[in-house]
């Protein structure tokens, strides 16, 4: 997660690059680790011009899982647990 690449493309760099290739809205990761490396990746690509962003299993099946109201944090909705 935290080694710099010393020579080459950065890993996240690629993975955005690949991610990219792929015509997705969005992609999404079951770690947390994999979340930020992505989402520094898409958002320093420039060619991200549709703003691909990355997102949690956990906030596409909240929705589901968990019917009821919501709250808007940082652009993403998240349920409200009671």
């Amino acid at each position: 997660m935290w080694m710099e690449e010393s020579r080459g493309t950065r890993i996240n760099a690629e993975r955005a690059r690949q991610a990219l290739a792929t015509g997705a809205d969005a992609v999404a990761v079951g770690c947390p680790f994999c979340l930020t490396m992505l989402g520094d990746g898409l958002a320093g690509d420039p060619t991200n011009q549709a703003g691909v962003t990355t997102l949690d299993l956990a906030e596409i099946l909240a929705p589901v899982a968990v019917p009821g109201p919501s709250v808007r944090r940082s652009g993403r909705e998240l349920p409200v647990l009671q």
